[in-house]
């Protein structure tokens, strides 16, 4: 292996026009980002359909987060029968059925207790994450965009598909200052 040396010319130079500070995004729920897309997505979903009336529900996603939080590294027993915090906030299928019963995703999500409630594992095995070409390519580039397109089907045979677009958070998508003021003590000002 040869090591090359570091090359900082670049340091400080913009990228797709913006400022390092500029292009960082914040993520809007408290779990990786490659699940922000669907969990938003998820959430306004659930305010049209019936959780009782699903048949199924599929994911698609980019490559990067299909391995990350879809089962993709060959980990679907796991992420479809998180036992831990750490592995619950990478396991899509369990952050969307959180997100379908709750109707948000906040700290309490990950405790032993929520992590192990018996309502969410039936809704997990109607989730199904694969992996879109298309998506890969729409994620591609100096800022990814991290795209994400969610259909549930519903035992009447009724298809509802979303696109996610850019999750809130993302630089081009930015959290609203108060936004940001709310995560900001929801976090520090705890019990």
């Amino acid at each position: 292996i040869k090591i090359q040396p570091l090359d900082l010319a670049d340091l400080g130079q913009k990228r797709n026009g913006l400022s390092a500070v500029e292009s960082t995004g914040f993520k809007c729920y408290p779990a990786v980002y490659d699940a922000q897309g669907p969990i938003g997505t998820i959430i306004q979903l659930r305010k049209e359909i019936d959780l009782e009336e699903i048949e199924n529900i599929t994911i698609e996603m980019h490559l990067s987060g299909w391995h990350r939080i879809g089962g993709g590294q060959g980990d679907k027993k796991e992420k479809w029968n998180p036992k831990t915090r750490e592995t619950a906030d990478h396991s899509l299928p369990y952050l969307i059925a959180l997100a379908l019963v709750d109707g948000e995703i906040t700290l309490e999500s990950f405790t032993d207790e929520k992590i192990s409630d018996p309502q969410l594992r039936p809704i997990m095995q109607k989730i199904n994450v694969i992996e879109s070409e298309e998506m890969t390519n729409e994620h591609i580039g100096e800022l990814p965009n991290w795209p994400s397109i969610t259909e549930i089907v519903l035992k009447n045979g009724k298809r509802i598909s979303r696109h996610s677009g850019i999750p809130k958070g993302h630089p081009l998508n930015p959290l609203k200052d108060i936004e940001l003021e709310k995560k900001f003590m929801n976090l520090s000002c705890r019990n």
